[in-house]
C-alpha cells in the first residue's frame, strides 16, 4: 500500500469520525501511535482522573462552558468520560449552541478503552471478582451487588447492563456484531458472568454445607467483609454535605426495614410473578440486599424454586420477563444517578451496606420452618424465617430447633470475631494493594 492510499484511508477514518461524532478505542490508539494532531479532553471529575487517566487535558463537565477557549478548533477534539454518556451530551450541547464541528466522542469512554487493552492478567482478576459475586449470591441474605460494589466494578456493571436495549439492536443492524458487542461492553460482561457461573457450580455445595453446619462462622466472615466495605465505600463520597448524609441515613433505614419485614403469603397469578421478578432483580444488583431474600418476603421464593425444579415454563417465562424489564429499567436509573448525583448515590448505597449488617448478623433464632421435597422420600424441614439474637441467648433450644432436630448450639464467639476481623482485613488488604498499583 503506497503513502497516498494510506493517507486517504486515514483521512476517511477521520472524516467518518467527525460525521458520526464518535470514535472507537482502536481508532484512538491508531491516532496516538501515528502521532496525528488532535486534542484529548477528559470531562470527568478530578477524583475519577486520579483513579486512571488517558492523559490529555482535564476539563470537568461542569467547567467546560467556562473554559471553551481551551478547546482547539484547528484539530479534532476527542472528548471522553467514564462510559461515553456524559461526553455525548456535552458534544451535542457544544455543537448545537456554540457551533463546534470538530468534537468527537470516545465510544464507551475510558472503560471501553481500558477493556480493549485488557490483558490476560486483567481478565483473570475480573473473572475472580465474578467468582466472588457468585459465591455471595449462593448465600441467602448476601447480594452479589455488594461484592461488585466493594470490588470497584459496580458502576461499570450498571453502565454495561444499562447499555443493553433497543439501541443495541439498531447498532447490530447498522454496524454489525462487533460494534454492538463493544456498545454493551461484551468482553467485560462475558468474563464476569463466566466467573459467576463457575462459582455457583463449584461453591454451591460447600457454601450450602457451611450454611447448614457452621452458619455462625460463615455469616461472621461476611459480616466483617461488609462492615469494612461501609468505610471504604464511604470514602468514595467526595464531599459529605446534607444531601449525601440524608441519603446515607435513608439507605441504612431502608435496609434495616427490609430485614424486619415479615413474609407475605404470595399469589399464583402471572402478574405477581412478573412483579416479583422485577423487584427481586433490582434487589440483586443493589449492594446489601439479596434477591432471594426479597423473593422470600414476597412469598415467591418457594413457588419460583419449584417452578425451576419442575421446569414449569408458565411461571419461569413470566418471572424471567419481569427480571429483564426490572434489570433494564433499574440499571438505567442507577446509571443516571451515578452520572448526575454521584455523591448522593454512593452515600445511599453505603447506607444500604450498613443497614444490611442487621440481615447478616451471625447469631439468629429460627422463627418458622418450611417443608422441603414434600411427599418425596427425602422430605425434610428447613429454617424459613429467622430473627437476630445476642450471642448470650443463642444457646437456648427453641421449639423450632427441636422440630429441626437441633439439640445443641454454640455461639462460637471467639472464632466468629476472628472471622469478622479476617473478612475486614482481607478487604482492606486488597484495597491497599489495589491503591498501591493504581
Amino acid at each position: 500500500m503506497n503513502g497516498t492510499e494510506l493517507g486517504r484511508k486515514r483521512f476517511l477514518r477521520i472524516m467518518n469520525a467527525l460525521a458520526t461524532k464518535e470514535i472507537d478505542p482502536a481508532e484512538l490508539k491508531r491516532m496516538r501511535d501515528e502521532n496525528r494532531p488532535f486534542q484529548l479532553v477528559d470531562i470527568r471529575e478530578p477524583y475519577e482522573a486520579e483513579i486512571c487517566t488517558l492523559g490529555g487535558d482535564l476539563i470537568p463537565m461542569g467547567e467546560v462552558l467556562d473554559r471553551l477557549g481551551e478547546l482547539r478548533k484547528d484539530v479534532p477534539v476527542v472528548m471522553h468520560c467514564r462510559s461515553g454518556s456524559r461526553a455525548t451530551a456535552m458534544i451535542e450541547a457544544l455543537s448545537s449552541r456554540y457551533g463546534f464541528t470538530n468534537l468527537i466522542n470516545l465510544k464507551g469512554g475510558i472503560l471501553a478503552y481500558a477493556h480493549s487493552a485488557m490483558n490476560l492478567r486483567d481478565r483473570i482478576k475480573l473473572y475472580l471478582k465474578g467468582m466472588a459475586m457468585g459465591a455471595a449470591d449462593t448465600v441467602p441474605g448476601v447480594s452479589g451487588g455488594t461484592i461488585a460494589f466493594i470490588s470497584g466494578i459496580y458502576e461499570e456493571l450498571i453502565d454495561s447492563i444499562g447499555s443493553i436495549g433497543f439501541e443495541t439492536l439498531v447498532t447490530l443492524r447498522k454496524q454489525g456484531v462487533a460494534a454492538a458487542w463493544r456498545q454493551i461492553n461484551g468482553n467485560f460482561l462475558v468474563t464476569l458472568l463466566a466467573g459467576i457461573a463457575t462459582s455457583i457450580v463449584l461453591l454451591v455445595r460447600p457454601i450450602t454445607w457451611m450454611l447448614k453446619n457452621e452458619p455462625v462462622l460463615l455469616w461472621s466472615f461476611f459480616f466483617g467483609l461488609i462492615g469494612a466495605s461501609v468505610w471504604l465505600c464511604g470514602r468514595l463520597v467526595r464531599k459529605w454535605t446534607v444531601g449525601p448524609f440524608i441519603g446515607f441515613l435513608i439507605g441504612t433505614c431502608a435496609a434495616i426495614a427490609v430485614g424486619l419485614l415479615n413474609a407475605s403469603p404470595g399469589s399464583d397469578g402471572p402478574l405477581f410473578f412478573f412483579l416479583a421478578g422485577s423487584v427481586a432483580i433490582c434487589a440483586m444488583i443493589l449492594p446489601g440486599i439479596s434477591g432471594s431474600f426479597i423473593l422470600l418476603l414476597l412469598g415467591a421464593y418457594g413457588p419460583v424454586l419449584n417452578a425451576v425444579k419442575e421446569f414449569d415454563l408458565s411461571i419461569i417465562v413470566v418471572f424471567a420477563a419481569g427480571c429483564v424489564v426490572g434489570l433494564m429499567a433499574f440499571s438505567r436509573l442507577l446509571g443516571w444517578m451515578f452520572n448526575h448525583h454521584h455523591d448522593l448515590t454512593v452515600a445511599s448505597l453505603s447506607g444500604f451496606l450498613l443497614g444490611s449488617l442487621t440481615i447478616i448478623w451471625p447469631w439468629k433464632e429460627v422463627r418458622s420452618v418450611k417443608t422441603v421435597h414434600s411427599g418425596r422420600p427425602d422430605e425434610h424441614l428447613e429454617p424459613f424465617l429467622t430473627s437476630n439474637v445476642w450471642p448470650s441467648d443463642f444457646n437456648a433450644i427453641t421449639e423450632m430447633d427441636t422440630l429441626l432436630g437441633i439439640t445443641d448450639k454454640e455461639p462460637q464467639v471467639f472464632l466468629a470475631i476472628l472471622l469478622m476481623l479476617f473478612g475486614a482485613a482481607l478487604l482492606l488488604g486488597l484495597e491497599y494493594v489495589g491503591s498501591a498499583r493504581r
